[in-house]
């Protein structure tokens, strides 16, 4: 699904007309953000997201803002963009490859659910 979810958001940033560098920094931000949800919600089998989120431990805030605010460095500071060949990409734009890439990775808590059925009956 996250392959999907990347997929989608760089064709749609080439079909919209975007640049290759912000198509490419859609892809890019999709992964990161992906990879970030997908840690939280496997940080437990038996709980909810929102639950594992509240429960959630120091070292995981750290890791979880490190990477967000790496993921931000590499695409807004024209150095680390040059250097990745990215291209900043407006805040409706981030909204975006954010609700996608949370789609992409929302699917597992509707397995853990099952699961936990399954393992009540």
């Amino acid at each position: 699904m996250i392959l999907a979810a990347t997929f989608f958001l760089f064709f749609y940033a080439i079909k919209t007309g975007r640049t290759e560098e912000e198509a490419r920094s859609f892809g890019f931000a999709s992964l990161v953000l992906s990879n970030i949800f997908l840690i939280s919600v496997n940080l437990s089998w038996d709980k909810g997201i929102f639950r594992i989120l509240k429960e959630a431990n120091k070292v995981f805030f750290f890791v979880f803002f490190g990477a967000l605010f790496s993921l931000l460095a590499v695409l807004y500071i024209p150095y680390f963009s040059h250097l990745f060949h990215l291209s900043p990409i407006n805040l409706n734009d981030f909204i975006l490859v954010a609700g996608i890439s949370f789609i992409g990775v929302i699917w597992f808590e509707i397995v853990k659910i099952f699961n936990k059925k399954l393992r009540i009956n």
